[in-house]
């Protein structure tokens, strides 16, 4: 789950083992729901958080699990979420490639190197911009999700008017532009009054969704979260037929 820190990730191989054993029962009992009542899938999405935090051995592992499961049957959208692009590799891109998906999430969440190494991410621009027009250039039949999140932490109206700019040169097929959240567990919860500034969040989100009408991109689904700033909402769009 997306609040899961997989920088925690433990690295014993016997744990990560039953977590496999334990998501391939899962599964089971999900196809097991779907054929009693003789459903067919038509989206299937593999994240939130971020399974390419995986070693590349256990990876293969989690992909065959997949392959057993889902061969090739997944009839409209197939989607991989490899957020953090620290945590990929080609190896990791051409087993998701074999797996048939069709569909990746790529989310750098701000555009501006300061705030990245403010809020702990483990990538810098040059790497998201590497690994964004890798997957471009050599999966040209992915459609190509990037995720941005408003209200983080000292940023501006200019710092996300950057962002949203340097999304356009990109052109990804899907934006969500997301309102941060505050997790219980985390040190930002504990100063939530600093980053509460409601006028600044509905600038923010206003200009979002002005500059996502000019990029032809339209908003297909929205979703809210407990302790979401402002009391706004995360927003996914899409260039229309995707």
């Amino acid at each position: 789950y997306c609040s899961f820190p997989s920088s925690l990730l433990p690295n014993q191989a016997e744990t990560i083992e039953i977590f496999l054993q334990t998501i391939e029962q899962d599964i089971q009992n999900v196809l097991q729901l779907t054929n009693e009542y003789n459903l067919n899938v038509a989206c299937l999405y593999i994240g939130g958080g971020t399974p390419t935090s995986f070693s590349e051995t256990h990876f293969r592992k989690f992909v065959d699990i997949l392959k057993r499961y889902f061969p090739r049957t997944v009839k409209r959208e197939f989607t991989f979420e490899a957020g953090r692009v620290d945590s990929l590799s080609k190896l990791k891109l051409e087993q998701m490639h074999v797996l048939g998906i069709n569909r990746i999430s790529l989310n750098p969440q701000t555009l501006n190197e300061k705030t990245l190494k403010l809020i702990g991410r483990q990538h810098s621009l040059s790497e998201f911009y590497k690994w964004y027009y890798y997957v471009k250039t050599n999966y040209p039949e992915w459609t190509i999700n990037a995720d941005i999140i408003l209200g983080l932490p000292q940023e501006n109206i200019e710092d996300v008017r950057f962002t949203l700019s340097q999304l356009k040169e990109f052109t990804p097929h899907n934006i969500t532009i997301h309102t941060l959240a505050f997790k219980k567990g985390t040190e930002l919860f504990q100063d939530v009054g600093r980053y509460y500034q409601v006028n600044t969040l509905s600038q923010m989100a206003i200009l979002a969704s002005d500059f996502m009408q000019k990029l032809n991109q339209e908003a297909y689904y929205l979703y809210r979260q407990h302790y979401i700033l402002g009391n706004l909402e995360n927003i996914g769009y899409a260039i229309k037929g995707y």
